[in-house]
C-alpha cells in the first residue's frame, strides 16, 4: 500500500519495526488565534507569518502594558500551559527539549533545554503577562478569547467549528505558531486498525483501505471535524469554513514531526497535564515537576514492559 498518500509524520508514528500498525485517519493541528479588534483597540501591531517566540512575548508585553494603562481587563495572551496537544508538547520540542529518551523507554523531561523552556514560560506568568494555571483550569483559553477577555491564544483545529460560529468571527485571525529553535508541531494522531484474530480480515482490510483513501478523507475534510491524514484531500478542509480563514492549521502541518508514541500514552496523559498545572500554578518548582513527570513515565513504562 502506498504510504506516501498520508502525511509522513503520521505514518512514521504508526510504523514499528518496519510494519505499519494503523491506517492513518486524521491529524490535529495548532495555530495562534487573535482578536484583531482588541489589537486595534490598544494600538498594537498584529503578528505576521514567520514570527518568533520572542516576538510573541514582546507582543504580549506590549498588549499587557497598554491594557493596564487604558484601565482594561483583557489578557494580552493566554497560554494553554496545562494542555499538551494545543501547546506544551510542541513548545518543548521547538525549544530543543523532549519528553522521552530516543529509545522511548525512559522519561526525559528533566533536561537542560526543557528546564530553560519552562523557566522562560513561567517568567511570563510571574510578570503577569500571562495568567497562571489556576485561571486556565477554571476558564479554557479559547473560551476566554471568544468571550473577548483575551487578545490571543493557541488553539487546535478541534475548536475550528466553535471559532467559525463565534459571534466575533469577523474579528478573528489565525496564524501559524511562532518558532523557537524551530517551528515544529507534534500532533495528536488517529488511525484505523483491525483485530489480528478477526474472522473477516479481507473485508476488514478493504474497508480500512477505503477509510484511509481519498473519498473517505474528502468527506472528513468537508465536514470540518478533522484534517485528514491523506494529503491529497487536505485542501478541502479550510474551504468548509465561511466566517474564519482556518488555513493556518494546514500551513502548520508543513512543520509536523512524529509524536513519540508509547504504549502508556493514554495512561499518563491526564496525569502529566495535572503536573503541568501544579508547575504553572506555582505549587511545585519546575525541577520538582519535571522530575515528577519522569518518575511517572518511568514507572508506567517499566510496568508495561514487564507485562509484555
Amino acid at each position: 500500500m502506498d504510504s506516501s498518500q498520508w502525511l509522513e509524520a503520521v505514518t512514521d508514528a504508526f510504523y514499528y519495526e518496519g510494519s505499519l500498525y494503523a491506517i492513518p485517519k486524521g491529524v490535529d493541528s495548532c495555530a495562534v488565534i487573535y482578536n484583531k479588534a482588541l489589537f486595534e483597540k490598544y494600538g498594537v501591531s498584529m503578528p505576521k507569518e514567520g514570527w518568533t517566540w520572542e516576538e510573541l512575548k514582546e507582543t504580549a508585553r506590549d498588549l499587557d502594558s497598554r491594557i493596564e494603562a487604558a484601565g482594561g481587563s483583557e489578557y494580552g495572551v493566554v497560554l494553554p500551559v496545562t494542555d499538551q496537544n494545543s501547546f506544551i508538547r510542541s513548545y518543548v520540542y521547538q525549544a530543543g527539549g523532549s519528553f522521552l529518551d530516543e529509545e522511548m523507554r525512559n522519561g526525559n523531561f528533566y533536561n537542560e533545554k526543557t528546564v530553560a523552556a519552562f523557566e522562560d514560560l513561567y517568567g511570563l506568568i510571574e510578570e503577569g503577562v500571562c495568567p497562571g494555571a489556576t485561571i486556565i483550569q477554571e476558564n479554557s483559553p479559547i473560551d476566554l478569547l471568544l468571550s473577548g477577555k483575551a487578545c490571543m491564544t493557541y488553539t487546535t483545529q478541534n475548536n475550528a467549528k466553535k471559532i467559525n460560529e463565534s459571534s466575533i468571527a469577523d474579528d478573528l485571525e489565525l496564524i501559524t505558531m511562532p518558532s523557537l529553535e524551530n517551528n515544529c508541531y507534534v500532533p495528536a494522531i488517529m488511525g484505523y486498525g483491525m483485530n489480528s484474530q478477526g474472522k473477516h480480515k479481507e473485508a476488514s482490510w478493504r474497508f480500512l483501505k477505503y477509510l484511509g483513501g481519498e473519498e473517505a478523507g474528502r468527506m472528513l475534510a468537508e465536514d470540518g471535524a478533522d484534517i485528514p491524514a491523506n494529503v491529497k484531500v487536505q485542501q478541502y478542509y479550510a474551504a468548509g469554513f465561511e466566517n474564519v480563514d482556518v488555513s493556518a492549521f494546514q500551513k502548520q502541518l508543513e512543520h509536523t514531526i512524529p509524536i513519540q508514541l508509547i504504549p502508556v500514552r493514554d495512561k499518563v496523559n491526564s496525569e502529566e497535564n495535572a503536573i503541568f498545572g501544579e508547575i504553572f500554578a506555582g505549587s511545585i518548582t519546575i525541577e520538582e515537576g519535571l522530575k515528577k513527570l519522569d518518575e511517572l513515565n518511568n514507572n508506567a513504562l517499566e510496568e508495561w514492559y514487564v507485562k509484555h
